[in-house]
């Protein structure tokens, strides 16, 4: 089975066993939330190469684990940071 959810950034797959006549409970993945703010901040923000937009970007649902974030300012700067993503607490 593959979860897939452009809007929050998901692609997992999980293998599962169903014999005949029996039910097997498949849980969704987790969703977090992340919180985005740049200095400047007249940057393009991307998660996982994906435009998402300008920040900042506050409490945006995301699913949990490793994320890249990508900031692109007009002058050519960039920078990537890895962020995990928990179902506990947004990261700031």
């Amino acid at each position: 089975m593959t979860f897939v959810s452009k809007d929050h950034f998901l692609r997992a797959t999980q293998t599962i066993e169903v014999r005949g006549g029996e039910v097997t409970p498949l849980p969704a993945p987790s969703l977090g939330h992340i919180n985005i703010r740049a200095n400047p901040d007249n940057c393009t923000v991307f998660i996982d190469g994906a435009f998402i937009d300008y920040p900042p970007i506050l409490n945006r649902p995301v699913s949990t684990g490793p994320h890249t974030v990508s900031f692109r300012w007009p002058d050519g700067v960039n920078r990537d940071e890895t962020v995990e993503v928990s179902r506990a607490a947004p990261p700031t």
